[in-house]
């Protein structure tokens, strides 16, 4: 076994080589704790920012969708029904009844009148396009239809037989 000697010299300069490197290694990483901290303070303001910007933005949409519920809402008129007979334009007081008799409403009959169809118009002349452009609802146009239909092939086969 052999025995080495080393001089205290190069023993203390190795000590101190090691407590430098050391003192240098911490340093460092204090540093590095140091430029992490102020990082995280930088990341944690622009979180807070960032949340304040996205608060303002969901608070004006929310503004902006209160104001176009508020254009888009049906405007609440009462409805004040209007008489079918006018002084304006003449009644057929006839097709007044008549659609009456098919279960027609005041606004279907006024349809009628502001055009000033006769019942004999409607047995005779109306097509079913014509009832179309009145715009009437799906049933009130079929339930029509079907009884101008039928006046139509009940007079066809009474002209026929005279």
């Amino acid at each position: 076994m052999e025995v080495v000697i080393t001089s205290g010299v190069s023993t203390l300069s190795s000590v101190v080589s090691h407590e430098t490197q050391g003192q240098q290694t911490n340093l460092q990483l204090g540093k590095l704790r140091q430029e992490t901290n102020r990082l995280m303070e930088e990341l944690v303001l622009k979180e807070r920012e960032y949340q304040l910007i996205l608060k303002q933005c969901l608070e004006q949409r929310n503004h902006d969708l209160h104001l176009l519920q508020i254009k888009s809402s049906p405007i609440d008129i009462p409805s004040t029904p209007v008489p079918y007979v006018s002084h304006e334009r003449p009644t057929d007081q006839e097709l007044v009844n008549w659609l009456r008799e098919l279960g027609a409403d005041d606004d279907v009959v006024n349809q009628f009148v502001e055009e000033e169809y006769t019942l004999y118009n409607v047995l005779h002349d109306i097509t079913k396009d014509d009832l179309k452009s009145l715009r009437l609802r799906g049933g009130e146009l079929c339930r029509i239809w079907k009884a101008i239909t039928k006046y139509r092939k009940t007079n066809i086969l009474a002209d026929v037989d005279n």
